[in-house]
Formats: structure tokens, C-alpha cells, sequence
């Protein structure tokens, strides 16, 4: 990226009508020059130029805030201050993992219930029921509606419409 100085620092090289008012940091993760429109209609709203990815319009509030929340006057003060936050930003620490399942250390294990899922469907109403050994709060219900046999109707559809157009087709 070319730049020119400019306010004490450097800014990008544009060939705008447009003169750069500041820099940001696009999402692409390149430095793009802001510009404001000229104009009764747009005057007070910033589009943004790429290098990647080109002119960038958008005219949202949101987007217009935080184009203005996060603009410098060049590129040294957007650099000076990402590695501010980068630097001040506290990093987590990590607790000792193993590496393979051999070194893992399982004596805090806890051994949990375990629940035997051998279930009956009854095909009449989709309800899934436990075997009777099993405790009465501990049945799952399935509901359907006609939405859920859609894909399946259309499935069918599609290969009854592909026997008969093969049929058609050795008619011929």
C-alpha cells in the first residue's frame, strides 16, 4: 500500500475527489482510508476505500458509529493503538491438559448413572415408551406434524415422477 504524509503521520494513497479524513480497520483485517461525501444528502456520512476489497458504502447507523468510534487521524496512531489493546489485554491461563489419553489422570473421575435406552416406538401415536422396569416420569413423547413428512413426501414424489418419465421414455 502506497501512503502519503499527513497529519504528522502517513495516510494512504487515494486517487479520490474526496480528500482521506482517516484511517480504519476494515473487516477484512486491511487499513482503509475514510472518506466523507460531498454533498447536501451524505455529507455527514463516511464510506470507506480497501485495498482488498474496494469501496465500501455502507450508510447504516450502527456501521457509521463505529466507523466513527474506531477512525484514526493515520496509520501510526491505528497501530499504536491496536498494540495498546493487545498489550493490555490479560491473557488466560491454561490449565495443564495431557496430551494423550495415557497420561490423563482419572482419579477425580466420578462415575455417573447410567440409563438404558432399549425403547419401543409405537408407531400409532410416535410415542417413545421405556420398557415398564423403567421409572413412569422418564417417557419421551415425539411430536409430528405434517411439515416433519413433507421432505419424505417429496422424496417419494420425486421417485415415482422418475419411474414413470423412464417409462415414458422406453415407450417411445
Amino acid at each position: 500500500m502506497k501512503t502519503v504524509p499527513q497529519n504528522g503521520g502517513t495516510v494512504p494513497l487515494r486517487n479520490s475527489k474526496n480528500p482521506v479524513v482517516g484511517v480504519f480497520r476494515h473487516h477484512c483485517g486491511n487499513i482503509a482510508s475514510v472518506h466523507n461525501y460531498q454533498g447536501p444528502k451524505k455529507k455527514h456520512l463516511f464510506y470507506l476505500h480497501c485495498d482488498k476489497c474496494g469501496c465500501d458504502q455502507g450508510a447504516g447507523k450502527p456501521y457509521q458509529a463505529e466507523i466513527k468510534a474506531g477512525m484514526y487521524d493515520t496509520i501510526e496512531q491505528l497501530e499504536a493503538a491496536e498494540s495498546d489493546v493487545i498489550s493490555n489485554q490479560v491473557t488466560p491461563e491454561v490449565e495443564n491438559t495431557p496430551e494423550t489419553a495415557a497420561d490423563a489422570d482419572y482419579s477425580e473421575v466420578v462415575e455417573s448413572e447410567t440409563v438404558d435406552i432399549n425403547t419401543q416406538v409405537d408407531s400409532q401415536d410416535l410415542t417413545i415408551k421405556k420398557p415398564p422396569h423403567t421409572a413412569p416420569d422418564a417417557v419421551l413423547t415425539v411430536e409430528t406434524t405434517a411439515k416433519d413428512n413433507k421432505p419424505r413426501n417429496v422424496a417419494i414424489a420425486a421417485i415415482f415422477g422418475a419411474i414413470f418419465g423412464g417409462l415414458f421414455a422406453l415407450a417411445r
